[in-house]
């Protein structure tokens, strides 16, 4: 089964959106689209993504990343592990466009873009 689809299919986003590239999230319908297919992202996977889109292309550490996303108390290495790997599947999803997800090494992660690029709202 195919985690993409046209975006008619699923109609425009529509309300809170966020733009990143050719990245469009409809926040309020928890929906993605990259350029225009939709995505089809795990719930958990679909915060990690807005969390770093909401960075605007600053460094978010991947035990911030945790506390945001799961919200729980872990230890950092147990933290990090959770994130790396769902990080790993959300580069996958996101296929082109995964590649933005930049890791800073020793520290966490950040979404490549331009910051005019970033546009939050209708």
């Amino acid at each position: 089964m195919s985690n993409t689809s046209i975006l008619p299919s699923h109609g425009p986003p529509v309300g809170n959106v966020t733009k990143a590239g050719a990245i469009t999230m409809d926040l309020e319908h928890r929906r993605v689209w990259v350029e225009n297919r939709f995505i089809s992202l795990a719930p958990k996977d679909f915060e990690l993504l807005k969390v770093l889109l909401e960075a605007k292309g600053d460094t978010v550490s991947r035990y911030a990343i945790f506390e945001k996303v799961w919200g729980s108390e872990k230890s950092f290495e147990s933290a990090s592990r959770i994130v790396d790997a769902h990080i790993l599947r959300l580069r996958q999803k996101l296929g082109a466009e995964g590649r933005r997800i930049l890791t800073v090494k020793h520290v966490g992660y950040r979404f490549d873009v331009v910051r005019e690029w970033i546009r939050f709202g209708p």
